[in-house]
């Protein structure tokens, strides 16, 4: 079977099934924060470690939102990932702004511990920018690691004392983002304004202002949205804004598909605009194991769990952690994530005892087809003349 979704759209998915699922597990009064790219990165690793036609495969592309997509068609997905991001970061490294593109865009995934198969590597390394440290993982080497490649923009994705077990084995991924407003606010006004919260008095933040610029802009009974570019038009910003005020989960649920797509790629006209948008600087760390499980994804976090391609020793996902920085200001803004798979080692499966089938009590006894046709039947309460 041919691939059948982009790597875009199987993003997409992910941030909606993820959005549905967080609104169980978050505080209806609490920001919420995640980055769809950096979770289906981690997990899109995790996918090719999964045994084919397994349960912990199928639940996977499920919550991509492609469950049709066949164990050999998983090739053609990794070729995918890799022409789909590359343009993107320009070199491997994400050095920052080229001559054609002044936003610095930088996607980047490692594999740690030792036991890995070296086909599961090679596919890593090769196709979804992966690097590889073999050496038992610690808390501080994979925090040092997530903070080089988010330009200390994230200082570390588990947290501090956290103890790996010496047999565990890590999937991390980093996404780090950093672009300037191609219609820049201007700081002297920037003014303190009241800002509705969910329960309780208003509060102070310090609101951008723009005045009659020209944006792509629309809006529908239930929100208003419009476009914010960057100078690097490859990216962009969306502002959505409710017509009332809403805790997360009850705009979420309010959204139809038709209203995600609009929200992600729907039809702006270019019309002026009075924008206000406050600064801020937020960041969250969220615990993804509760939200998978709520969105499908269950197999993999029990002893029953089919990593076959990943590693010969019977491992299992025991957490699935996440963390997330956005940061908007009058020139521009940054945005940052980084998840890690945790997998450990599965308890050794016991063997079930050998069965035992003693007939020494009365039975029934069919002599038939294998399709099922009986010829001869007994029921045999006493096995002498």
């Amino acid at each position: 079977m041919v691939v059948n979704a982009t790597i875009g759209a199987l993003v997409s998915s992910v941030g909606r099934n993820l959005a549905d699922s967080l609104t169980h597990g978050v505080s209806p009064t609490a920001n919420v924060l995640f980055s769809p790219l950096s979770i289906f990165a981690a997990l899109f690793m995790l996918l090719f470690g999964t045994a084919e036609r397994s349960q912990s495969q199928s639940e996977l592309l499920s919550f991509f939102g492609s469950p049709d997509t066949h164990s050999s068609s998983l090739p053609n997905l990794a070729e995918s990932f890799h022409n789909f991001f590359q343009p993107l970061m320009g070199d491997h490294e994400g050095v920052g702004p080229s001559e054609d593109h002044n936003a610095t865009f930088l996607l980047a995934n490692s594999l740690w511990g030792e036991a890995f198969k070296q086909s599961y590597v090679d596919l890593n390394r090769e196709k979804l920018f992966a690097s590889v440290f073999s050496q038992t993982p610690t808390a501080t080497k994979v925090n040092q690691w997530v903070a080089k490649n988010t330009k200390n923009h994230i200082t570390g994705i588990l947290p501090p004392g956290f103890r790996l077990d010496p047999q565990s084995l890590l999937l991390v991924n980093t996404v780090f983002f950093h672009g300037m407003w191609k219609n820049e606010f201007k700081a002297s006004r920037t003014t303190s304004e009241e800002f509705q919260v969910l329960s309780g008095a208003p509060i102070k933040v310090k609101m951008m202002n723009s005045f009659r610029e020209r944006w792509a802009y629309s809006e529908s009974e239930k929100y208003q949205v419009l476009d914010m570019p960057y100078t690097d038009d490859r990216f962009v910003a969306t502002v959505v804004l409710p017509r009332e005020v809403q805790s997360f989960a009850s705009f979420i649920h309010g959204l139809s598909e038709e209203d995600w797509a609009d929200i992600l790629n729907g039809n702006r006209y270019k019309q002026q605009v009075n924008l206000h948008l406050p600064k801020f600087d937020l960041e969250q760390e969220l615990n993804l194991n509760q939200a998978l499980q709520k969105g499908g994804v269950r197999e993999i976090f029990g002893s029953s769990a089919r990593l076959d391609n990943l590693s010969e020793v019977p491992m299992y996902v025991s957490d699935v952690l996440h963390k997330c920085r956005i940061e908007v200001d009058e020139k521009g803004s940054k945005a940052s994530a980084a998840t890690a798979v945790i997998m450990l080692r599965s308890a050794p499966m016991v063997v079930p005892p050998t069965p035992e089938m003693r007939c020494d009590r009365p039975f029934l006894f069919v002599i038939r087809t294998k399709d099922g046709v009986p010829m001869f039947v007994a029921y045999i309460t006493k096995p002498l003349k």
